[in-house]
């Protein structure tokens, strides 16, 4: 999104486990005929690899939201989801190697 000069992105690293209407977005562009070789670039299935959509929302209270982002080049290493793990680290304390 960055690349393509899109502004305000957030992106926020939820945990899923056991959480109800959560849906595999390569899954859902896949069943609406998504690809890489169409000229639609909101169709490009490539965008929703290693994606999931919520449906509905998420309870303050379930404490689920491990860490937010926000974009224009914050990240502190060159992998984001290292920088994923030192934002939880930092949060909980805890660090799953």
């Amino acid at each position: 999104m960055e690349r393509n000069k899109e502004e305000d992105i957030v992106v926020v690293a939820v945990w899923t486990e056991g959480l109800a209407n959560v849906y595999n977005a390569l899954d859902a562009a896949t069943t609406l005929v998504y690809s890489d070789t169409g000229t639609d670039p909101v169709r490009d299935i490539w965008d929703y690899r290693q994606e999931f959509l919520v449906d509905n929302d998420i309870a303050a209270d379930e404490y689920r939201v491990l860490a937010v982002f926000k974009g224009h080049g914050e990240s502190r290493t060159e992998d984001a989801v290292v920088d994923i793990e030192d934002e939880i680290q930092y949060r909980t304390g805890v660090r799953d190697d």
